[in-house]
């Protein structure tokens, strides 16, 4: 690698008397062949002018016009000025050969980040940003000043450069592209708006994010400061090529262990469905990938979405069998992998579809994450496909956008973005220049791919364009839910590359606009398949749910807004749950705000579900919730804990009962225990050991802001509770000094009322949606063939698990309720919940509400109708039940609203709400 004292070599401390060539330090440009000329020299610090080759613009090379370069024994800075528009000073203390530190000074009324931040190259960072320059004879009479106390020098104006400043072209064997006009921008970015002003800027040198908030310290080269006004940008051509850090990093598979109530659900997933496919289902066992036929679509995406899951699921229990599975799938794709990198049993030019490659390269990386002595092949066979895959998009984008004769179809291009989840992974694994030229074009063409195959999602996720009613039949794949949800990492993905900071802003807005429009009261999106607004008869896909909490993770991951981690508990907690039977032995399709039965339904309101969405089973209606929907749960608990890069911040995101063994470099390993009920509790206590000291942080959900509170050093008796006062992101800071620490957050959780459509409310308290169970029996069967409805072949080892479960009513459901006569009520519990908790009557919870049965809610078809907003009231009013919402298979929890006389709410009627 290059050592920081290069700077100080005696070429660098004298005025080159030929043309030579040096190396000089360049944080942020592409390894190319540039030139330069000195400006001048003090003793032994040199000022060099740098420009682009012969024959290249500005456009190209990324070099500013009057960039200076100034190189000492243990300094190296770079400056830019540009009237009083831009100005720009790098400065990079080198008296470590291994270590840059290094403050950057922005200015000037075009500056997109004005200020100063601080940052630090290491190891083998420091060795990528050392490039040849081409020194050519005699000074550049640039009209920069250089001060022989300082050495510091003031480079001309860009705008002034090519008549005053600039080397002439036989000096520096070089092109002045200061006089480039800005045509050739607006052709690289059609959606450019050109700035209003008279003489033409390029490229300045501005940091993408403030450094202190970066993994290092990176440089992008943005294309005027006006970059940060474009609606959406599609070229990710960016000069540097760095991708935007996450606000926080997960910790490796496998150092974070649920505990409690979530690694029950986690051990009933692993001995359920989710952990037996691979035993006896058609659609695994006998899929394309394990050498048999059976596939439920061309995409041959069942064993991918599989694997996808089974790599979290095994290595968060550790479960041995769990990880024979996986291996299993990996060891035999690796093996057939294709001599020309294609991943998949596809062996047609018209079979290649990329999608179900996408699902295969997640579970990769989680792999590889996982299994230290899996990483090394995996990252092979992953660079091995993509340059495949650049091959395929470069040849009008093979494998995304169907062509004549192509097995698959528009879910490629439509998921197309799903291929950088983890080529943006990939990226940061590898040093080899041309390997991350090939991974930058690779997610660039697939973002090109997007605007020519019409499904450009950052053009869906405006106001004018975004679908506000239920999509109408015949609708494209853009408006299907579980496109939707997976959409929602799209902007924020575009953004990692990009750098443009209103895409944050964009991603908020897109999430926004998604709940106001067909958000449930559970957490979910409604769609069946595609989007259904917010009439709580339609019905929110299980794929759907767990893509949105995988979104939302990611979300929170990147930007830090709690916001995303409340919406991904709510939807975990209520909407994941609700979609399964308690033992994880069947699922539904569809799951309802308001849902009075679950049977075979005659007449539906749904998309193209069909009636036996509701029904629970095996392979009710389309398959891809069988083998998709353990994704949720697992992804969801790898996330509980997450931290910075150098673990000098370790952070509780979702906060469920969790411990993590975090390894330290060189010292012992930081241990973190969480002991809580949450959500059923709100108590949270933190045990902590380390050697070293760090900051901790909990993330303190937006309904329990204010009125939370801390309990510090839990073995000192004296100890008083302090109020939580969390920064601007909702995070709540400990320091965490060497030894053992201890501490007690209890959160202030209150009953929440929240309106939903025609006049309906919803009740809350914090992570839980509560909702009236109404009493049933449940009718179960042989499960069935998803399209043609005849039974399935038995299978003897599993036939007493594998079912399809009606759920019928035994009571009345019309009721309203007084929300502001609601008391909440908690069984004291002794160890752990029950198991399954969400089995009906087992959560410790519960909200009793004032109601009273009403007499004009009619059906729609086959389902609950609108709530109706001025309910007519029959008979006396009454206490009813609220429980979890999972836990009631058969539920209201949209209820219309009316004002009763008291009610002595501790007068339960019946177990629940019987009202025959």
């Amino acid at each position: 690698m290059h050592s920081l004292a290069l700077l100080s070599l005696p070429l660098l401390g004298s005025v080159a008397a030929a043309e030579s060539v040096t190396s000089l330090f360049l944080p942020g440009f592409d390894a190319q062949k540039l030139f330069g000329s000195v400006m001048g020299s003090t003793g032994s610090t040199t000022t060099f002018f740098v420009n682009c080759p012969a024959g290249t613009d500005a456009l190209d090379c990324g070099v500013a016009p009057g960039l200076t370069a100034i190189a000492g024994p243990k300094t190296a800075e770079l400056q830019y000025h540009d009237q009083d528009l831009v100005s720009i000073h790098l400065r990079c203390d080198m008296s470590n050969p291994e270590v840059a530190d290094c403050v950057e000074t922005i200015g000037g009324v075009s500056a997109p980040y004005p200020g100063t931040s601080t940052g630090t190259f290491t190891g083998g960072d420091i060795a990528t940003m050392y490039l040849p320059v081409t020194i050519t004879t005699g000074a550049a009479s640039t009209g920069a000043s250089v001060t022989a106390s300082t050495a510091s020098v003031t480079s001309v104006p860009a705008s002034a450069a090519a008549t005053t400043a600039a080397p002439s072209a036989t000096t520096l064997s070089g092109t002045n592209t200061a006089s480039a006009d800005n045509s050739k921008l607006a052709a690289a970015y059609p959606s450019f708006q050109l700035p209003m002003i008279s003489s033409p800027r390029f490229y300045l040198l501005v940091p993408a994010v403030p450094l202190t908030s970066m993994h290092h310290t990176y440089l992008l080269h943005l294309a005027s400061s006006t970059l940060s006004t474009l609606p959406t940008l599609h070229s990710c051509d960016m000069r540097a090529k760095t991708l935007a850090p996450f606000t926080f990093d997960l910790l490796p598979l496998g150092s974070v262990k649920p505990r409690g109530w979530v690694q029950d659900q986690l051990n009933l997933c692993a001995t359920g469905l989710g952990g037996n496919i691979y035993n006896f289902h058609r659609f695994i066992k006998g899929s394309r990938w394990f050498g048999g036929h059976a596939e439920y679509s061309p995409l041959n995406e069942s064993a991918p979405y599989w694997y996808n899951y089974i790599v979290p699921l095994a290595y968060l229990l550790d479960d041995e069998e769990l990880k024979k599975q996986a291996n299993h799938f990996l060891d035999r794709t690796l093996k057939n992998q294709h001599a020309d990198g294609w991943i998949g049993p596809e062996h047609t030019k018209h079979g290649r579809g990329i999608w179900a490659r996408c699902l295969v390269l997640m579970g990769m990386v989680n792999h590889a994450l996982a299994d230290p002595a899996q990483y090394e092949r995996i990252v092979e066979a992953m660079l091995r496909f993509t340059r495949l895959a650049n091959s395929m998009f470069k040849d009008d984008f093979q494998g995304l956008i169907p062509h004549p004769g192509d097995e698959f179809d528009e879910f490629c291009i439509t998921r197309a973005h799903e291929l950088s989840t983890t080529l943006q992974w990939l990226y940061e694994q590898v040093n080899n220049r041309q390997d991350k030229e090939v991974i930058w074009e690779t997610m660039d063409l697939a973002w090109k791919a997007t605007r020519a195959g019409d499904r450009d999602w950052s053009k869906f996720f405006t106001e004018e364009e975004f679908p506000k009613e239920p999509a109408a039949q015949g609708s494209t794949l853009i408006k299907h839910v579980v496109n939707v949800s997976e959409a929602l990492r799209y902007i924020p993905q575009l953004y990692r590359m990009t750098h443009d900071r209103d895409l944050v802003d964009r991603a908020r807005e897109s999430v926004e606009m998604a709940l106001k429009y067909h958000g449930t009261t559970f957490g979910a999106l409604a769609g069946d398949e595609f989007l259904a607004g917010v009439h709580p008869k339609r019905g929110a896909e299980l794929c759907g749910t767990v893509e949105l909490i995988f979104s939302l993770s990611y979300l929170y991951r990147l930007f830090g807004e709690t916001r995303y981690a409340d919406q991904a508990e709510l939807a975990t907690y209520n909407g994941l749950p609700a979609g399964m039977t308690p033992d994880w032995w069947a699922h539904n399709y569809l799951t309802q705000s308001n849902e009075p039965w679950a049977r075979n339904l005659e007449n539906w309101p749904f998309y193209n579900c069909g009636g036996r969405a509701l029904v629970y089973g095996l392979e009710v209606n389309y398959p891809c919730c069988l083998v998709n929907h353990a994704q949720g749960l697992p992804k969801f608990a790898m996330n509980a804990f997450v931290a910075s890069p150098d673990l000098r911040s370790i952070a509780h995101q979702f906060l469920f009962a969790a411990e993590a063994t975090i390894p330290v470099q060189g010292d012992r390993p930081i241990h973190i225990t969480s002991d809580t009920h949450y959500p059923f509790d709100e108590s949270i206590t933190y045990r902590i050991e380390s050697s070293r000291s760090f900051d901790f942080y909990v993330r303190i959900p937006e309904w329990a802001t204010s009125g939370s509170t801390v309990k510090k050093d839990l073995d000192n008796d004296t100890v008083q509770e302090e109020t939580v006062q969390a920064d601007s992101n909702s995070l709540y800071k400990v320091q965490i000094s060497p030894g053992k620490s201890s501490f007690r957050i209890t959160l202030n959780a209150r009953i929440r009322v929240v309106p939903r459509s025609n006049n309906a409310v919803a009740i809350y308290r914090g992570a839980l949606l509560y909702a009236m169970e109404i009493p049933h029996k449940a009718k179960t069967g042989p499960p069935r063939h998803f399209a043609e409805w005849t039974p399935l072949p038995d299978d003897a080892k599993y036939s007493q698990a594998i079912r399809d479960v009606e759920y019928i009513p035994t009571a009345d459901w019309q009721v309203a309720i007084d929300p502001s006569q609601a008391h909440f009520h908690r069984v004291a519990t002794k160890g752990n919940l029950p198991n399954p908790v969400f089995e009906s009557g087992a959560p410790p919870v519960s909200i009793t509400v004032a109601g009273s049965k009403i007499s004009n809610w009619p059906l729609e078809g086959d389902c609950a109708g609108l709530p109706p907003s001025n309910p007519s009231v029959t008979g006396k009013p009454f206490a009813i039940k609220l429980v979890p919402f999972a836990s009631a298979k058969l539920h209201i929890s949209e209820f219309p609203i009316v004002k009763l006389a008291n009610v002595d709410l501790e007068k339960v009627q019946g177990s629940s709400c019987t009202i025959m």
